[in-house]
């Protein structure tokens, strides 16, 4: 019996060291890369993008018009990288990311190339404002190509520097184009107001800017990761995977 009861709680132990890293993401991931309505969604984000850039298009700007559009998850699907950290049971790091980004193979979100097209048709230069870095600009650059998106090089703006903030970049634009649509899957992706806010109050932001959405902000779905999920585990890198899942087992609400 106490034999048993050695095995028993061995077996106990193993098992709680062998949990899967990632399989709190499986659904996620799953839903991302093969529902019929995450196409859908990409579809609606991108057909409403187009009823705004017409009524832009109406107005007389003194600036050249332009678009802001972030590349993962809104242009470039990464979805395979997310499989790979699954099928593997490893977390994300930069070096297994920068893995991927060189292979330069993201397929492109449904919509995103043909709306683009449809914009540099019209005079309106896209910037691809994304926190890729820029050790990876030229197999970025060499995706987006070769998924048809309508790009030079000059309209690639990555990160070089520690400051993931999108907002001097977004700036620095906004000098000589009059920007009427930003598109991302993540609230920073908009605006300076929604970096690094805290999980209890990221939904009162978008209260202050709800009436943009849908006009000059054009979010997209994203299940998998973002800053909702790191807001969740308040900024903080260091947290253990079971203190991650509790912390996202501790905002749930049941009847």
């Amino acid at each position: 019996m106490l034999r048993n009861l050695i095995f028993l709680s061995l077996f106990l132990l193993m098992s709680c060291a062998q949990q899967p890293k990632q399989n709190f993401s499986d659904l996620a991931t799953v839903w991302q890369q093969s529902s019929a309505e995450l196409t859908a969604l990409s579809y609606q984000a991108y057909n409403t993008a187009r009823l705004q850039l017409n009524r832009s298009l109406k107005i007389k700007s003194k600036k050249p018009l332009a678009i802001i559009v972030d590349v993962d998850e809104t242009v470039l699907d990464n979805s395979p990288y997310q499989v790979k950290n699954i099928f593997e049971d490893r977390e994300f790091n930069q070096e297994n990311w920068s893995e991927w980004l060189e292979v330069a193979q993201a397929p492109a979100v449904a919509g995103a190339v043909d709306f683009l097209n449809y914009a540099q048709r019209n005079n309106v230069t896209t910037f691809y404002v994304t926190n890729r870095n820029n050790k990876n600009f030229e197999a970025t650059y060499k995706n987006l190509k070769a998924q048809g998106f309508p790009i030079t090089r000059n309209q690639l703006r990555p990160k070089v520097d520690p400051n993931s903030s999108k907002e001097k970049r977004r700036l620095e634009i906004l000098k000589k184009y009059n920007v009427v649509l930003y598109i991302g899957d993540a609230l920073g992706d908009f605006n300076k107001d929604f970096e690094k806010v805290e999980f209890g109050k990221r939904k009162e932001v978008v209260e202050k800017y709800k009436n943009d959405f849908g006009r000059s902000y054009i979010i997209l779905p994203n299940p998998m990761y973002g800053e909702w999920l790191e807001s969740i585990y308040k900024y903080d890198h260091s947290l253990s995977n079971e203190e991650k899942k509790h912390l996202r087992h501790q905002i749930l609400e049941a009847y």
